[in-house]
């Protein structure tokens, strides 16, 4: 059916459904081989762009910037596996129901403090190996790393 509404009429449908006590507005079309939904915002919703305030930017990024960024995502770029991902609120919850049946205490973990915003610029080079070191100064030794040339600490993957 998806292939048929897909290459005869080129067209979405639109229908309203209900999650978590919000009525959502939602375009059903045709996507490969299955209809897929995609919520949309309701009229009284949606903010003319006139109506936004914000000081646009003095100038754009520099060829620089742009650069470092494409090799940023390229770097990160990987194929999806869903599998990687789950429900962690759903098993925090679940969680918690198990231990308020056997009859623990629960107690609210206490809020953190928010952390600093990083200077983007500045990781954005140090994760393409281009950082400035504090107070200006060079790594010695001709740009060779200790350590057999080994990186150590750092994140490290989920599988």
């Amino acid at each position: 059916m998806a292939r048929v509404f897909d290459a005869r009429f080129f067209r979405a449908a639109l229908g309203r459904f209900t999650f978590h006590n919000r009525e959502y507005l939602a375009a059903i079309r045709p996507l490969d081989d299955v209809l897929a939904p995609h919520t949309m915002r309701f009229a009284d919703e949606l903010v003319p762009g006139d109506d936004v305030e914000f000081e646009p930017p003095e100038q754009g990024p520099s060829g620089r910037e742009v650069e470092m960024a494409d090799k940023l995502l390229e770097s990160l770029h990987e194929d999806f596996r869903p599998k990687r991902y789950h429900d962690e609120y759903r098993e925090a919850v679940l969680d918690l129901i198990e231990s308020k049946a056997a009859g623990k205490e629960i107690v609210a973990p206490k809020e953190e403090e928010p952390e600093s915003a990083p200077d983007l610029l500045a990781s954005l080079e140090a994760s393409l190996g281009g950082g400035k070191r504090s107070g200006g100064a060079k790594r010695s030794g001709g740009g060779k790393r200790s350590g057999g040339g080994k990186r150590s600490g750092g994140r490290k993957a989920k599988s």
